[in-house]
């Protein structure tokens, strides 16, 4: 289980962003189109946001190196 001070690996960081991209899209599209899109994400995709999530919830923010600092 990551904890808020590991790092995210290039890769786990390209697949929430990608995640967040694909999300971000399908709100503004509100079509089929986005609900396919949705329904694409991987189960790591999935996983991962959902982390992102949670530590965000917790006061944890993700910085572009793929590092969990508290926000401010």
């Amino acid at each position: 289980m990551m904890k808020p001070t590991d790092k995210l690996t290039e890769s786990e960081l390209q697949v929430i962003l990608d995640l967040q991209a694909n999300v971000a899209l399908a709100l503004r599209m509100k079509d089929d189109i986005s609900a396919k899109l949705v329904r694409h994400s991987t189960g790591l995709e999935v996983a991962m946001e959902l982390l992102r999530i949670k530590y965000s919830a917790e006061g944890f923010d993700v910085t572009n190196k793929g590092e969990w600092v508290k926000k401010a």
